[in-house]
């Protein structure tokens, strides 16, 4: 069978199999049938982290009880993985690029409705915020869980 015959199914050419698709309008048409998918919004990677960071502090900082989600060992163990990974990068410039191609794939770190304090029930997001306070004033924070158990001992008062 021709290459012609395969892209266009049976009985047909590749001039037909061309001529079927729509004309005129965004790509976005093929991927769709009820027309084109709306547009992602751009991430203000560098707005998100920075308030990540803040209410991360201000959690530690707080006599309130850690979110739930906070004290899971799984949670603790997702953030180590993704601060491992992020340790390369060495400008808050670098980090944020990486943040916005991450949150481009992951609705919970681009939701705008997940910018306050339910958006740091994601390890991901928890993990950014760290590496954007380490950029920041150069100390590099201990593992999650010791964190947590310091409390604001563990967090240094430098640039946010």
């Amino acid at each position: 069978m021709s290459i012609d015959g395969r892209l266009s199914g049976p009985g047909g050419t590749l001039d037909a199999f061309f001529d079927r698709l729509p004309r005129g309008g965004s790509s976005g048409a093929l991927l769709r049938p009820d027309g084109p998918a709306e547009p992602v919004p751009p991430v203000d990677a560098r707005g998100i982290l920075a308030l990540d960071a803040v209410r991360i502090v201000g959690r530690l900082r707080s006599t309130a009880p850690s979110p739930p989600r906070w004290l899971e060992a799984t949670f603790g163990r997702e953030i180590e993985f993704v601060r491992t990974h992020l340790r390369p990068i060495r400008t808050r410039a670098m980090l944020a690029a990486s943040f916005g191609r991450e949150a481009f794939h992951v609705p919970i770190l681009r939701d705008p409705e997940l910018t306050d304090e339910r958006g740091l029930e994601s390890a991901v997001r928890v993990a950014y915020a760290l590496r954007w306070l380490e950029l920041g004033d150069g100390h590099t924070r201990p593992a999650w869980t010791d964190l947590l158990a310091a409390g604001a001992a563990a967090v240094p008062a430098g640039r946010r």
